[in-house]
């Protein structure tokens, strides 16, 4: 039984190196070929996500997990592939062909990864196995995030346009053989069974929206940021994009530490105020080294607002996701009961990785890109983020979660 298993898991680590390098080196890779006015060209892929994800939920429900995902399969394998083709010519009226190839990528990558945790989940439900797709998730997808950027780094530009074409060719390719080589073992509904759920209630209940409007802030916030962190590391020097790929690379890291800290279902109420307390001193120290950097323009201030401000600030809000993702299960059964859990946990993960980091990045990013993404602009953003964590604090703290037996 665990063989037919064994090839889901597979398939569910190619999903995590693809997702990983796709939301690292793409971001890089806008910047670094078209500029700063138009690193938004980056936002088609989550934008397309969204709006995607519920047509592919629609056909999976009238054919099945594994029909969505051998059509999604197939085609980021060639667009995967056809988005590193682009890097080998200068000519930037190019983005308007980069800017569709990553449309189509969101597209298809929208009906990739819940689908297949879903088929984990429901063999490991059927099968008494236990299985945390999650988990496996973030272990495998680490690694990989550091090797475009070390590429981009060590290679001379001809061979790294092969190199790159391969690494990602390779990985769509590698998806594709496993997913057809997978037989479906789906037996039931588990990420989506959402029929008793009652939207209207769940939209009503004050204090589940106290919850989400904490909880998606601060994935929202992470996401743009990860769309912003190549402009951050202002300094480009020739060690510009090893910087990069290492503070994408701790992204990675810090939620997977977070992930190994196990909570009290009693003591959650605890948690979630450690965890929003973790984001005010992340962007506490994000805007702190900001200001220094501003005012002393030397190498150590650098250095300082790039081990402290970005590399240490990321970590903890990494480990602050990672919390917020273990209690997140508990927290919103404890407030929407267990008949509406699964909608509310689709509401919830729609709301932070989807609609909040996209109203910041709409807002945001033309702000930024008239002011050429200057230290004061930055800062009088960090400055409001950082006040309205502080305001999420005083929520999370005012609405205790209560565990019912």
């Amino acid at each position: 039984m665990m063989n037919k298993l064994t090839g889901w898991k597979i398939s569910l680590g190619l999903e995590s190196c693809i997702i990983g390098s796709v939301y690292s080196f793409l971001p890089f890779l806008t910047f670094a070929k078209f500029g700063l006015n138009n690193i938004w060209v980056f936002l088609l892929v989550p934008l397309t996500m969204l709006f995607f994800t519920p047509l592919w939920m629609r056909i999976k429900k009238k054919y099945s997990n594994h029909f969505v995902l051998k059509i999604n399969s197939t085609f980021l394998m060639f667009f995967l592939t056809t988005i590193m083709i682009f890097n080998f010519f200068d000519n930037n009226d190019l983005v308007y062909g980069y800017a569709i190839n990553l449309w189509l990528i969101g597209m298809f990558l929208a009906g990739m990864v819940p689908f297949t945790m879903e088929i984990i989940r429901s063999y490991g439900v059927s099968n008494k196995i236990k299985v945390n797709p999650p988990l496996l998730f973030s272990i495998i997808g680490i690694i990989p995030i550091i090797i475009p950027f070390l590429c981009f780094y060590f290679l001379e530009h001809n061979i790294l346009n092969i190199v790159l074409i391969c690494y990602f060719g390779c990985l769509g390719f590698g998806l594709w053989i496993t997913i057809h080589s997978n037989q479906n073992i789906m037996t039931q509904e588990i990420t989506f069974a959402t029929n008793n759920g009652n939207f209207k209630m769940i939209w009503k209940n004050k204090a589940f929206l106290a919850y989400l409007f904490p909880s998606s802030f601060t994935y929202g916030f992470n996401e743009f940021i990860g769309y912003l962190l190549p402009v951050l590391v202002f300094q480009q020097t020739i060690y510009w994009v090893i910087w990069i790929g290492v503070f994408y690379f701790l992204r990675k890291l810090s939620y997977l530490c977070g992930s190994l800290f196990a909570i009290n279902k009693q003591k959650i109420y605890y948690a979630n105020i450690i965890s929003s307390g973790l984001v005010v001193i992340s962007m506490g120290l994000l805007l702190g080294m900001l200001i220094m950097q501003y005012y002393s323009n030397n190498s150590l201030a650098t250095a300082l607002y790039l081990i402290i401000g970005i590399g240490v600030s990321q970590f903890l809000i990494g480990i602050s996701l990672a919390m917020i993702s273990k209690s997140q299960k508990t927290n919103v059964t404890s407030l929407v009961g267990h008949d509406n859990m699964s909608l509310a946990m689709i509401i919830d993960h729609v709301f932070g990785r989807g609609i909040w980091s996209l109203i910041f990045s709409i807002i945001f990013l033309p702000i930024i890109i008239v002011n050429n993404a200057s230290l004061m602009i930055f800062i009088i953003l960090l400055s409001c983020f950082t006040i309205i964590s502080i305001i999420n604090l005083i929520l999370v703290s005012n609405n205790k979660i209560v565990i019912n037996p």
